[in-house]
Formats: C-alpha cells, structure tokens, sequence
C-alpha cells in the first residue's frame, strides 16, 4: 500500500470547446471530465449518465452535473483492508477512508488518467505487463474495451521499458491482448510465450484456448526445427555426440558444446546437458565453412529459423543476448486469433 496523497491539482479531460460537467475523484486525485465525449466511447458511463427510468446521478457542486468518488471493494477476509476498488456516484463515499487500500493509489491514479487519454484520444505510454492488465481490467469494468485496443499498440511503443517487460511476462500481456483483441500485441506475445525454447512459459497458463494455441504454434516451430536438423545431417552432423563427423561437422559439435546447459534434478545433480537450440543454430551461421558453397547451403538451412518476426522488437536477434533461448521466427496467421474479427464491439 503507498499514501493516498494529498489533492492535486485537478486533471481536465474535454475536446474542443465542450465544458466539463464531470467530477471523478480517484483516490485524492480529481478528474473534470465533459460527459458527451465520454458516453460515446464508453458504455458503462452511457448506461448510468443516460438511465432509462434510473434516478441521474447528482452533484454538490453547481460547477458539474454529477460527481463520482472511490469505493473501496473486495474486503479481505477478517482484515479491514481492501483490495479494489471501483467508482460510485454515491456521496455517502466522498470522505471514504482510503488507507486501508492494499494497492498502489499512485498506479491506480496513472491506469485511470490513462484510461481517460484512451477515452479522449490523447498519447499516453505504458511501461510494464502490469500497466497493460491494469488498463485491460479497467477496460473490461467501464465497457470501452474497442476504445482501449486501438491504443494501447501505440501507448507500449512509446515506451522504452515495455519490450523487457514483455519478455519476462509474455502470457501475462498475450491475456491482455486476448482480452482487448489487439493482434501485433497478441502475436508478438505468443512469439515470446512459446519460449525459452527448453522451457516454453505458455505451460503455465490456465487459458485452455491460449495453450491449444500455443501448443499448435510451438509444434510448427518444431516442424521447422526438425527439418533443419534432418538436413543438416548430410554434413554429418546427426547429434552433438556423433564421432564420424566431417570437419564442417566437428565445428558444429564444438558450437553444440559451447551452446549447453546442464538440466539438474531435485538436488541439483547434473542430469544431463541440453543444447540450448536457438544460440546453436545462431552460431553455426558464424561458421567459416570450407568451401563456402557448404556455408552458403547450411544459411539457407537454418535462415528461415533464425527471422525475427516480432514487430513491437524488429531489432531482436534468436539465439543471441537476451534472446538466446528464443526461436522468434513463428509467423502466425490471423486465422489463428482466438476471436471474431467482424465484431466491433465486445465486452469480456
């Protein structure tokens, strides 16, 4: 939990020369936001600023239509804390104690102002996987999540933070995009999902529909791999432990060897060594074969393994730095996105 803070100055959302009629407080941060631009791109505020036979929500202050606070939601269990939190037109919550929130009041504050710049087609940036969920969830509640995905591809590119986040979370952000229905963001995920390529992450998830996809898309990545190692064989390069190797062959072994990590069991034993696949395949190109017809053949062998085909990273390179566990060369088609593309609105 950090401080709910002190009252700023207040943050102003609008277009052209419509007014605000709106008062959000977020925590100790207020909102003044124009309802019309609001209500088009969000249901949720349509719904309750527009009721049909509901009562409208009200305000103190003659400067707004209705004003709106924090409540506190999700109590957990025998402790006086709260883990979310939503807002309520209801002014019983206007001096509400927000201490006993267990969250970060400030990364709330910042999913909520960008959520808004979404709303109101302002530029706004997203660090981390965190942000990205946050923002999703918010989405989802208020009912803008078209609105939300036509800007969140722009809002990571902004960053120069996400992309490390991305790798180190990548089924965090392929739920997100699932969620939002934002394709670069959804493949790019995947790519990064399906790796490292001796321990893929997307066996962890709980998303049926994301690991069958997943799981199609490592096993075309193993079609490729599979071929690669059938045709490298001609160099007489069958395993890492072959003794009849060619001397094109031998250097190759000597890449394998330098590309290994041990697999351990429960007591850290050495059980076995792994080539780690991706920097082997990325070291053989360095390979001064003779003759460099030999080299020229094994390139093409093993090119189409090594593309990168991430679009948020273009400069990432399989097989190499952070990257070295990685085949970033699946090319997944739209037809593999586990939603309706022809729908323009959606809610979950």
């Amino acid at each position: 939990m950090d401080n709910a803070g002190s009252a700023g100055s207040a943050i102003v959302f609008t277009k052209g020369s419509r007014k605000t009629d709106l008062c959000f407080t977020v925590f100790n941060q207020e909102f003044h936001i124009n309802s019309d631009v609001l209500k088009m791109n969000c249901d949720f505020f349509e719904t309750f600023l527009n009721p049909t036979g509901g009562i409208l929500p009200s305000s103190t202050n003659p400067a707004f239509k209705s004003e709106w606070f924090t409540r506190l939601e999700d109590k957990i269990g025998n402790t006086n804390t709260f883990a979310s939190w939503l807002l309520t037109s209801d002014h019983t919550h206007c001096k509400a104690d927000l201490s006993k929130f267990v969250g970060g009041c400030h990364h709330e504050v910042k999913t909520f102002q960008n959520f808004l710049c979404a709303i109101f087609g302002r530029n706004y940036q997203l660090d981390n996987a965190a942000e990205l969920t946050s923002l999703t969830d918010m989405a989802r509640y208020y009912a803008a999540l078209p609105t939300v995905s036509a800007t969140v591809y722009a809002a990571v590119l902004r960053s120069p933070f996400f992309a490390d986040s991305m790798l180190l979370n990548p089924c965090s952000v392929l739920l997100s995009a699932k969620t939002l229905r934002n394709v670069l963001l959804f493949k790019d995920s995947l790519v990064l999902s399906i790796g490292p390529w001796s321990a893929p992450q997307y066996k962890g998830m709980s998303d049926p529909d994301l690991v069958r996809i997943a799981n199609s898309a490592r096993a075309n990545q193993g079609v490729i791999s599979a071929l690669a190692q059938h045709k490298r064989g001609k160099y007489g390069v069958a395993g890492i432990h072959d003794k009849d190797w060619t001397s094109p062959g031998e250097q190759m072994s000597e890449v394998a060897i330098a590309c290994t990590k041990p697999a351990r069991g429960i007591y850290q034993e050495v059980l076995s060594y792994k080539a780690l696949m991706p920097a082997y395949y990325r070291g053989c190109l360095s390979i001064p074969f003779f003759p460099a017809k030999m080299g020229s053949e094994i390139q093409q062998i093993l090119n189409p393994l090594l593309v990168n085909q991430l679009k948020l990273i273009p400069s990432a390179v399989a097989g190499v730095d952070k990257f070295k566990y990685y085949f970033l060369c699946l090319d997944i088609t739209d037809d593999t996105l586990p939603w309706d593309r022809s729908e323009d609105e959606w809610y979950i």
